[in-house]
């Protein structure tokens, strides 16, 4: 249904007094495709149905402008970890996951670091073995 079927469907029905058996005829699509496409219009104002989180696509937390800010914070300091961005972008009230932070840095071709994790100081009894 995604291509372009429609709004052919949907300015047929709306611009012309056609019923939806002679919409279905002239797009060639099914009956049932015509009237499940101009329900959806009517409830929604839209033939594009609204994601509600289980096809797979996620609404994005982080707007262009802080998109921006992010990669510009990433280039000014190529050594900043992913948990540093997210400090400086917490302190502009830019609430996202330092895995955001990691994910969004990533298509760009910005390496987003880890933090280091220190190594374990040996004890005495490892120091004997």
């Amino acid at each position: 249904m995604r291509d372009g079927h429609d709004t052919q469907i949907v300015t047929l029905h709306e611009r012309t007094a056609k019923t939806y058996r002679e919409i279905a005829a002239v797009v060639g699509v099914s009956l049932a495709t015509v009237n499940h496409v101009i329900k959806l219009k009517a409830d929604t104002g839209s033939v594009f149905p609204k994601c509600k989180g289980t096809c797979g696509c996620f609404k994005k937390k982080v707007t262009l402008r802080e998109d921006a800010y992010l990669l510009r914070q990433s280039k000014n300091d190529t050594c900043k970890t992913s948990d540093a961005l997210d400090m400086n972008l917490k302190e502009k009230d830019i609430q996202i996951s330092f895995f955001a932070v990691h994910r969004r840095l990533i298509p760009v071709g910005q390496n987003a670091r880890r933090p280091v994790k220190k190594k374990q100081l040996l004890t005495e009894p490892m120091k004997e073995k």
